[in-house]
């Protein structure tokens, strides 16, 4: 990766989400079957420790976004990065050259015809990316990365069918092999992505002003006192407390 610009920011990972397109949904298995989203935020953190962008980067233990923004303020850290997978969906995207001679192979001889890879799959998702200041909770940089991965595939390497050499007639099972073998590469190129999107774009964004702004964080003490130990000089004022706690609850909402 070509190192950008340092920042000395201090960054938490946050645990990641991640959904299948409608479509996938059809086809029968969980998102869960084939990602596990723990391995693939630490790849991720790797990616982001190895482009040296960040002054540290660490990745969080906590389970949602949130949480994960409530622990980096704990351990006085800079920003959150939220990363939401979504859209991910296989495709057959058809036969290779080799197609046409494993059909005759396939007639003459039937089983090494079977270990001959002739499909070819690509595995598609959307990653939204959201940089988050822990002091004021607002975003710092948003992106969304499209990845893509592809491979060429065998009767194995799909899940087995007697007439798959003609068209795959895949089911959930299939589908799952699919996904999950191209998985490590498309956590690769997402990893790549990410660290270069970041590296690249992440420091002059910074310096705008309107971004640089929502680094800062605004504190407000308010206070009302409705009674004194000395009444003779300083009368009751019974409604200064609740006055107080009205201006907080203003400062709040706004």
């Amino acid at each position: 990766i070509g190192q950008g610009e340092s920042l000395e920011l201090r960054l938490c990972v946050a645990p990641p989400t991640a959904r299948l397109s409608s479509l996938e949904n059809a086809k029968g298995y969980a998102v869960e079957d084939i990602l596990e989203l723990r391995p693939l935020a630490r790849e991720l953190t790797r990616w982001l420790e190895l482009s040296s962008t960040f002054a540290s980067v660490r990745l969080s233990e906590e389970k949602t976004a949130d949480a994960a923004l409530a622990e980096a303020w704990d351990e006085r850290e800079d920003a959150t990065l939220e990363l939401t997978v979504r859209n991910i969906a296989t495709a057959f995207d058809g036969h290779n050259w080799l197609w046409l001679p494993n059909v005759a192979n396939w007639i003459w001889w039937m089983i090494p015809a079977w270990f001959v890879a002739t499909e070819e799959y690509s595995l598609e998702f959307e990653v939204d990316v959201v940089l988050r200041s822990v002091d004021s909770h607002l975003p710092l940089y948003a992106a969304t990365l499209p990845v893509r991965a592809e491979g060429t595939f065998d009767e194995f390497d799909r899940g087995w069918q007697f007439f798959g050499f003609i068209y795959p007639m895949n089911d959930e099972d299939n589908w799952r092999m699919i996904a999950s073998a191209l998985l490590p590469h498309a956590r690769s190129k997402l990893g790549e992505a990410l660290a270069r999107s970041l590296a690249k774009d992440l420091p002059t964004r910074l310096q705008r002003p309107s971004v640089s702004d929502n680094m800062k964080k605004t504190l407000a003490l308010t206070v009302g006192v409705s009674h004194y130990s000395d009444t003779t000089q300083h009368p009751s004022l019974p409604y200064a407390d609740s006055d107080a706690k009205a201006v907080a609850g203003v400062l709040t909402e706004s």
